[in-house]
Formats: structure tokens, sequence, C-alpha cells
């Protein structure tokens, strides 16, 4: 919750339930992920507190053999002590300027058996992921890319389904994330014209009915978080650098269904944000990157107050090689995140 996660430059700001997972995928769709530890650049979004981690999944060019138009893989997997069955197909191809992709993986089994011999209820494997692509690319390299993924995890969990069996109450739990972007950039750009223009849709879900017969009302929920939210900014290139600017901005929307009360709940929280980052060499061996960004945010709360801030984000790195292969290396942020959200699976209680 205090990081700034992205698939595909859309944000994942998902705080339901801290017993789970926040943000499954599966790594057969994945081109990088990208760690950003401590000092946050601006450009890199809001809400930067501990870092970011940027999920960049793969599209066609990224598969396609040298010289090919079209191409595909079918994997196959078993695990012999959960006798789960995985299997993932996928498709592609890049046909006068266009390219497409689409692949999708199911997950099935029973629960695994420990070292000790003993079953490990709710751990059963029940999982989709599918991903889709369609890109268009201009001869003067201007780019428009639009992708959709779906991740879907279901099962018979415990309540704090990472807590064993200090937990032995079960229940229904299914969750589920929707990612959908458009982007628009200009490949192999130069100059003072660098531009990147992205909108998504991201919306993750968990829904716990009770079908257990558990009596308390902290077992059953249906929470769903839906994110909009996009970027333009604009890259400007010298011949000792780069300085990037831009403006962006999310909304987020939080709905609690709650079986055990009259009434369910809802939060929002807006954000809009203007950044600068300046990446330069002023002289040889020395690297300085130096930003700032400003954020207004508005938090509508759960009682129905809204609270609203602003504030700025600076930062400072600076790297200098003192002898090849030794970097000496120091830097300077401070990261305005604005209200964090809350975490919304306590509103069922």
């Amino acid at each position: 919750s205090k990081l700034n996660i992205k698939v595909d430059g859309a944000r994942q700001k998902n705080n339901v339930w801290h017993h789970n997972g926040n943000t499954g995928i599966d790594p057969i769709f994945l081109k990088s992920v990208y760690l950003n530890e401590g000092v946050a650049p601006a450009d890199f979004g809001p809400g930067s507190l501990g870092g970011s981690v940027l999920f960049q999944t793969v599209s066609a060019r990224d598969l396609l053999e040298d010289g090919k138009t079209h191409g595909g893989f079918v994997s196959l997997g078993y695990d012999t002590n959960s006798k789960t069955f995985k299997t993932t197909s996928s498709g592609y191809a890049a046909i006068n300027r266009f390219e497409m992709l689409g692949g999708l993986t199911r997950q099935e089994g029973q629960d695994y058996t420990t070292g000790a011999g003993k079953r490990e209820v709710g751990t059963a494997a029940d999982m989709w992921n599918g991903l889709g692509k369609l890109a268009y690319q201009s001869a003067e390299g201007h780019r428009i890319e639009g992708s959709a993924e779906y991740f879907r995890d279901d099962g018979f969990r415990r309540l704090r389904t990472n807590m064993g069996a200090v937990t032995p109450q079960m229940n229904q739990n299914l969750y589920e994330r929707f990612t959908a972007t458009a982007k628009y950039t200009k490949e192999n750009a130069e100059g003072l014209f660098d531009p990147e223009v992205l909108f998504y849709y991201n919306q993750n879900s968990l829904k716990r009915p009770n079908k257990s017969g558990y009596t308390r009302p902290s077992g059953a929920f249906n929470s769903d978080v839906q994110s909009i939210g996009g970027r333009a900014q604009n890259r400007f290139n010298f011949d000792f650098g780069s300085i990037t600017a831009g403006v962006d901005f999310y909304r987020d929307h939080i709905h609690m269904e709650r079986f055990h009360f009259r009434n369910n709940v809802s939060e929002t929280i807006w954000n809009v944000g203007a950044y600068t980052q300046a990446r330069v060499s002023p002289i040889e061996k020395l690297d300085i990157s130096a930003g700032l960004r400003a954020d207004f945010q508005s938090y509508r709360a759960v009682d129905g107050q809204t609270f609203d801030n602003a504030g700025v984000s600076p930062n400072l790195d600076v790297t200098y090689e003192l002898l090849q292969g030794l970097k000496l290396q120091g830097g300077y942020g401070y990261v305005f995140s604005g209200l964090e959200q809350a975490e919304t699976a306590f509103f069922h209680a």
C-alpha cells in the first residue's frame, strides 16, 4: 500500500484485505519488471512513498522471431504434489503495420501437501489469466496500442488466507482484476517532440459471500475498487540529457457490500498532478536526476466527509563514477501522498 504499482502504466492501488494479495499476474505474460526503491522520480506517478514497481506485459513484436509475421506457443505443466494442471496458449501476428496478440492461462488443481504429510486446506488452484493487445504503428513511428488483461482466482479459502492453522474458518474467496489501457507514443523519437498519452481503467474486486455459516460479520463482504486515470507528457531530448514534463490524474471509487448491515458504504478519491523531471549528464561521469511534482487530492470518506489536500514532491539523485565500475550515489526525496485509501475490508465490521 506504500508503493506505486503499475501494470502497463495502469495504477494498481488496491487496498482491500491485508490477508490477501493485491496484484495477481502470470509471469509468462511479463516482458519486464522494473523496481525503483528510495528516491521517487516525479514522472513515475503520485504516492511513491516506498518506491515503484512497474510491470510491463509482452506485445506481439516482443515474441515474434526476426523476419516472421505470425507465431504462437502452447505451454503445459503439471505439479505432482497438488495434482495441478497449468496450460497456456497464445497467438500473435504483425501484418501491414498492425500487431495482434492473444493469450490465455488456465490453472486448476487440489490442495497441496506439506513436507510433514499434512494437507494444507484452502490452497487448491483455480485461476484464469488472459491478455489481449492490438496496436498500429505508422511509417513515421506514431504508435497507438490498446490492451486488456483479466486475472481471476477462485477458491474455498481460509478467512485469513496467509495465516494457516491460526485461522481454521473457511469461506468462498473470489479475487478478480481487470486492466485496460490505451496509449499513444512516437517510437524512436528525437529532439523536442517525444510524447506519450495514456488512459486506463482498472478494477480490483474481492468477493467473499458467506457460504460457510460463519456468524461474525468479519468474514463476509463484497469489495470493489474501480479506477480510471491517465497521463499526458512530453520528453524534450537534448545532447546532454532530457527533461520530461506532464500531467496525470486518477479517480478511485471503492464500494463495499456489507451482508451483516442494512447499508453499504463507498469512498471516492481524486488526484490531479503536474510534474517535471530532468535527467542530464552535464559533464563526463556525472549523472543528475532532479524533479518536482505537485498534487491535489480530494478524498470523500466513508462517513461522507470530504478532505482536500495538496502538496509538492521534490527529488534529487546524483551519481558520479569515481573509477571504472565504481560509482558514488546520493539522493534526497520527499513524497506527498495525500490520505491513504482505507482498507475497505474493515468497513464490513
